[in-house]
Parts: structure tokens; C-alpha cells; sequence
């Protein structure tokens, strides 16, 4: 805009006019508006009255609204000059600093605003409170950072030009790296360590097409630091594996080597580990040591298609014995295919063995010694398959084999050696509501007798294949009772 004639254009000092009189009256007003406004800092800009006790020379800015004597100045510079308030209109690009608010604000020829207006952008370095370099272009030294949101979501986000560069977040030690993780040289997440700085190792991974995690650097679920990790990830298998149980071993052992400081103590610590393992379509064997063990076995599912073998010692099973007052092999609603070969089974409370619920069980080349009930109990679903030529009965209580509730037992070219003579309360095979296939097996009693019923069927069971009512060892004939077929 044009100047007055008689002051300058930007800060409106006034002229000394040709021939004027009192020259240093002018002179001096233009002193007074260069000291008021030049290096313009004002103490405050929200003040709506005068301050009660002011100095010459306090500047203002007055606050909106203002009354008493700074009414009508709201916006306007107010400067202490001469012992009373001289106001100053400010024009488009006054600066000035506000000491109470240590900023500089800045007037667009309507109001005053933030020295910027919508940032400074860009700019090629900045430093709070430490120094920016070309490679740190921003550097910060503060105890924490904070970056809020701004009424609902906020997002951090890193960019990089290429799948093959890097876009991660490193953590140092002394300026040395030790940790880092982000997108390192592709586009999969990683999380790495390092102890040097120099050699990093990839701790985890998730990979950027399919979201599968995968521990690179692998995880020793044998060892006792990863406890924790152990319950919850599941070794997979990529071979067959054997186990090993003896006497003389300890639970705290991880059961893959033959001795006593290798294998477990307890068939239960083995099967417990089986069935916390995805054994894919590999197959374990759990060879069990010479001994006697007062601790039963209780079959348990695992994940998947290969089958868990218990096994003794196949020529004289009495030389690895089970023996407990309960059950000393069981098993309930249970998948998978389970073997329990060269064993001493005795029970003095119950079964030998007890098979239930859809659970496919083989037993081959046992003996059975238990006291009471009958020695093998199949039932609800469940199936057992005798085999070997080793198999022994050296004690019945009720009888042999107990079939109820469609459970499907099948017996087919096995030998079964009586070591002592026995008397059944029972019958030596009982199906009830079950189904027993029995063909080509041998009953050797070697000069021994067996004194009861050698089979009862009863109640919608089926005993097939025996070829008659003599079939089964016992003084009492077979006999078939309220729908019960034997063939």
C-alpha cells in the first residue's frame, strides 16, 4: 500500500518535513516507535487489561475482548512509552516472540498466528536436543517420545523403495545393534538378536504370503529353558523315534537314550511326551528296560497317522512286569494305534488290560497274572487284536477275555501257553452285546488244568470262527444264553 506522506511505509515513523519547526519532536517519535517495535518481543498476548504496576517500555499484545483502558485494542501492540499506553497497529509479516509462551508468532494482516502457519516444511535437519546428520536426519535425546493420536487412530508407519531393502526398527547398546525387527531385505517379518552387532541370528519369522510363523533358529523342546515353549508348541517328527523307560531312570530325563541317565522311569512319562508331540506319519517305539514298575500305563491320543508300540521283552515278559493294584494298561476314548508287546501284566484289584472307546489296541506276547476279574476287558467300541507266539496265563479270576457293550475283539494264529492250573469263576472268553473272531490259535496247557466254563455268549454277542463248543481251554462247554450266537 502507499505511504502517508509524511511516514515511512512499514513501520509508519514519521518524517522530518522541510522547514518544520520543533524537528526533534519528530525525531524523537520516531526513536520511540523503532525501540517499541523493532526486535519485537512482547511478554504476553491473552491480556484483556492493563497490567496494575507497568514499566516503561512492557509491550503487549491485548487479548480479545479487551476493557478498562485497552478498550477496543484487542490485536494491537501496546508499549508503556511516557507514562501512558501508545498502540500500534501491526501489519501483514510482524514478527514477534512471546517470552511467556517462548514462541514466535507472526501477523497475516488479519490476526496473529503461529511463526509457519502450517509447519515448516520441509526442512533438512532437525535436532531436539541432540544434533541431525545426513544419515539421522531426525535425531531426538529425550527419557521418551511420544507420538498421540489426534482424536481417533494412530499409526507409525516405515517405508521403503524396494522389496530387497529394509524397513525395520533397531535397538542398540552403546550405538551397537542387538536388536531389530521390521521387513529385512524382503517383505517377511522378522524378529533378530545379536550379540555383537556384527552377527545377527533370525529369531522368528512370518512369512509375507501365507502369515506361517516359523522359528528359524529352532527350538530344543528338550531343554529345560524352554519348559514354558514346550507346552505349547509341538515338536513335529521327521522320522520314526524310540524312547526308552528303565527302572533306574528319572522323569527328568528327555528318554532318547538307553541309560539311566537318559531314559525316563515311568511308562506314563513316555506316553504323556508321545502324546504332546505332532508325530506326523512317523511311528514310536517305547522300549521298556528290565524291572518291575508299580506305576500303570494309561494310553492317551496323540496327533498323527503312525502308531506307538510298548515293548518289553518279547521272549520272557516276566523280566519287565506292571504290576499294580488298579489297571496296569488302560485306555478311554482315545485315538491312534497302540501296541503293548513282551509284558508281565498283573493286576491285584482289576483288569490286565481294559480297552475302551474306539481305541485300536494289539497285544502281543504277554503274560497275564492278575488276581481277580477277568485279565482282558474290551468294550464300548473299543478293539484289541491278540498276537505273537509268546503269550502266557499264568492266573484267571473270572475268566480270560470279557467282551461288553459292542466292544469287537479278533485272536487269530496266536499261541497262548497256561503256566499253572486255574480255575474261573467266569467263563474263559464272555461276550456280552460284543463281537470275538477268533481262528488257527493254540491253547497249550502243558500238563496244567483249567477248571469253568470255556465260553459264554450272551445278549445279541457273537463269538465266531471256533469251529465248536470245546474251542476256548476250561472244563465246562460253551454255551449260548438270550440271543447270544457261537459258531
Amino acid at each position: 500500500m502507499d505511504s502517508p506522506a509524511d511516514q515511512t511505509l512499514r513501520l509508519g515513523l514519521p518524517f522530518i518535513m522541510a522547514a518544520q519547526s520543533l524537528k526533534h519532536i519528530t525525531h524523537n517519535e520516531a526513536l520511540q516507535r523503532l525501540d517499541a517495535l523493532v526486535h519485537l518481543a512482547v511478554s504476553d498476548r491473552d491480556r484483556t487489561v492493563p497490567p496494575s504496576a507497568p514499566e516503561e517500555g512492557d509491550r503487549h499484545i491485548v487479548g480479545p475482548g479487551a476493557t478498562g483502558g485497552w478498550t477496543g485494542q484487542s490485536g494491537r501492540l501496546a508499549v508503556r512509552q511516557g507514562g501512558g499506553w501508545v498502540f500500534y497497529v501491526p501489519r501483514a509479516g510482524w514478527r514477534a516472540h512471546v517470552l511467556a509462551e517462548a514462541r514466535d508468532i507472526v501477523h497475516d494482516g488479519e490476526d496473529w498466528t503461529e511463526a509457519g502457519g502450517a509447519g515448516v516444511n520441509p526442512v533438512p535437519l532437525v535436532g531436539i536436543n541432540a544434533t541431525a546428520d545426513e544419515m539421522n536426519r531426525l535425531s531426538v535425546k529425550s527419557p521418551a517420545s511420544l507420538f498421540d493420536h489426534d482424536g481417533t487412530d494412530h499409526r507409525l508407519k516405515l517405508n521403503k523403495a524396494h522389496a530387497a531393502d529394509t524397513a525395520s526398527i533397531l535397538f542398540q547398546t552403546g550405538y551397537s545393534g542387538r536388536a531389530e525387527f521390521g521387513l529385512s531385505g524382503d517383505n517377511d517379518w522378522r524378529v533378530k538378536v545379536s550379540a555383537d552387532g556384527a552377527a545377527w541370528v533370525d529369531a522368528l519369522r512370518v512369512a509375507a504370503g501365507s502369515g506361517r510363523v516359523t522359528l528359524p533358529a529352532a527350538l530344543s523342546l528338550t531343554d529345560p529353558d524352554q519348559a514354558v515353549a514346550a507346552r505349547h508348541i509341538r515338536e513335529r517328527l521327521t522320522a520314526n523315534r524310540t524312547y526308552y523307560v528303565r527302572a533306574d531312570g528319572s522323569n527328568a530325563n528327555d528318554g532318547l537314550s538307553n541309560t539311566a541317565g537318559g531314559a525316563f522311569a515311568t511308562l506314563q512319562k513316555a506316553m504323556d511326551v508321545i502324546a504332546g508331540l505332532d508325530c506326523d506319519v512317523h511311528s514310536l517305539t517305547v522300549s521298556v528296560g528290565a524291572g518291575t514298575y508299580t506305576a500303570g500305563l494309561v494310553l492317551k491320543s496323540y496327533l498323527g497317522s503312525g502308531s506307538v508300540s510298548f515293548v518289553g521283552d518279547e521272549t520272557t515278559p516276566a523280566n519287565v512286569t506292571i504290576e499294580v493294584a488298579g489297571l496296569p494298561v488302560s485306555t478311554s476314548a482315545v485315538g491312534g494305534s497302540f501296541s503293548v508287546a513282551g509284558f508281565r501284566l498283573r493286576s491285584t484289584g482289576s483288569q490286565d488290560v481294559r480297552c475302551l472307546t474306539r481305541t485300536s489296541l494289539t497285544l502281543r506276547s504277554n503274560e497275564y497274572a492278575g488276581t481277580s476279574n477277568y485279565r482282558v476287558f474290551c468294550g464300548q467300541f473299543g478293539r484289541i487284536s491278540f498276537a505273537g507266539s509268546n503269550n502266557a496265563i499264568s492266573s484267571l479270576g473270572g475268566g480270560f477275555l470279557l467282551i461288553q457293550a459292542y466292544g469287537y475283539v479278533e485272536m487269530f494264529s496266536t499261541t497262548f501257553t497256561i503256566t499253572a492250573n486255574l480255575t474261573m469263576t467266569g467263563a474263559f472268553a464272555f461276550c456280552q452285546a460284543g463281537f470275538l473272531q477268533v481262528a488257527l490259535n493254540t491253547f497249550t496247557l502243558g500238563g496244567f488244568t483249567v477248571t469253568g466254563n470255556r465260553a459264554t455268549v450272551t445278549q445279541n454277542g457273537v463269538i465266531s470262527g471256533t469251529g465248536g463248543t470245546s474251542y476256548f481251554p476250561g472244563s465246562v462247554a460253551a454255551s449260548a444264553l438270550t440271543g447270544g450266537q457261537y459258531s
